[in-house]
């Protein structure tokens, strides 16, 4: 049942033709015709034919997201009264999200920052809403435009774009956009690095990946960004990385692993009893046991514990049919193998991912 809307905010309304104050130009924009009357912008114009198509079995809640610029703040105010108000437009819950550095004062910032908050912003309201999601990407750069409709597609969200000279909205026929989750289990750390470091320095990246920049699988290269900063090279996602991985944590957010039919207490085994591994594991227990209760896990085996580490923090690969996690904290690192109810390689990799989600919570 869709209920919701989210919405990309541009700057095409004329609202100075309407008055001065913000409550007297959304009085005077409510005489005029939602649809037709282009000066009340691409947003108004798109939602009205939406909601005229009957896309939203019900009218539950309107997001807006707007750049972090003052035109598009005052739009965004005008737009979240305007749909509060509306006899026949109106929505029980609207609210306006401004996205930050998402303006185009700076384009090394838009790029970097504002770009990546947006997506992140959208990955947000998918996962909260799921099923019950549409995307009107009409309003709002062009790159912003291009990133909602490409994020909302790699996870099936139904996306609606009103072009300039057509009247109505239409429904984007999906892309041909397949989400590969052996590439993501391929190189899963450093995504997961880079998602929550949104920079880090290139030889770092290298002993993640495993091999030099140079040697980057192609498809690799496309979803990151490298620039030299004080004379070193450091690596960073690009918007289109953002929304692959985005894509990906969704995927796996939304995804149902069968479940485990073994009794948590059942599930710890120690391949070698060593008194090293039990002590790091009882002074540990509450963050591995994260994993030992997963719903969808079989087995946890500690396999081995070493005093060295390199900083604290969790890696997660997969191992043939089964998960290897490394451990590390002040003390050393204690390394498991993770058996799962996963059925298949893409059932894998979602397990991978739900891992690494518990552990970075």
């Amino acid at each position: 049942m869709k209920t919701t809307m989210l919405c990309t905010v541009g700057i095409s309304m004329k609202y100075e033709k309407f008055g001065h104050s913000i409550d007297e130009i959304v009085t005077n924009m409510l005489k005029y015709d939602p649809i037709t009357t282009r000066d009340l912008g691409a947003e108004i114009n798109s939602i009205a034919s939406i909601l005229e198509r009957e896309a939203l079995d019900a009218r539950k809640r309107l997001i807006f997201l707007v750049s972090d610029t003052d035109t598009a703040r005052i739009i965004g105010e005008i737009l979240e009264k305007y749909f509060k108000r509306h006899p026949e437009l109106s929505f029980s819950n609207v609210q306006k999200d401004v996205i930050e550095s998402l303006n185009d004062e700076n384009p090394n910032e838009f790029k970097q920052r504002g770009l990546r908050n947006l997506v992140r912003e959208i990955g947000k309201y998918i996962k909260e809403y799921q099923h019950e999601l549409i995307i009107n990407a009409t309003g709002g750069y062009k790159a912003q435009i291009a990133f909602a409709l490409a994020l909302g597609q790699a996870v099936g969200v139904p996306v609606y774009y009103r072009f300039e000279r057509f009247e109505h909205v239409i429904e984007l026929p999906p892309l041909p956009l397949s989400l590969d989750i052996s590439f993501w289990l391929e190189y899963n750390n450093a995504f997961e690095e880079l998602r929550t470091n949104p920079i880090i320095e290139e030889k770092e990246f290298e002993k993640l990946v495993g091999v030099p920049y140079a040697q980057l699988d192609q498809k690799l290269k496309m979803l990151i960004d490298r620039e030299k900063i004080n004379g070193k090279n450091y690596i960073s996602l690009n918007p289109m990385g953002m929304v692959f991985v985005q894509a990906v944590d969704i995927k796996a957010y939304t995804y149902e692993l069968p479940q485990s039919d073994v009794p948590p207490e059942k599930r710890l085994q120690y391949s070698a009893k060593e008194s090293n591994s039990i002590k790091f594991f009882e002074k540990h227990k509450a963050n591995i046991m994260k994993i030992i209760t997963a719903d969808f896990v079989t087995r946890v085996i500690i396999s081995g514990y070493s005093s060295k580490y390199d900083k604290p923090g969790v890696r997660v690969k997969q191992a043939g049919d089964i998960i290897k996690v490394s451990y590390s904290a002040k003390g050393g690192t204690l390394h498991m193998k993770v058996q799962t109810t996963a059925r298949n390689n893409d059932e894998l990799g979602i397990a991978v991912k739900k891992l690494q989600d518990l552990m970075f919570q």
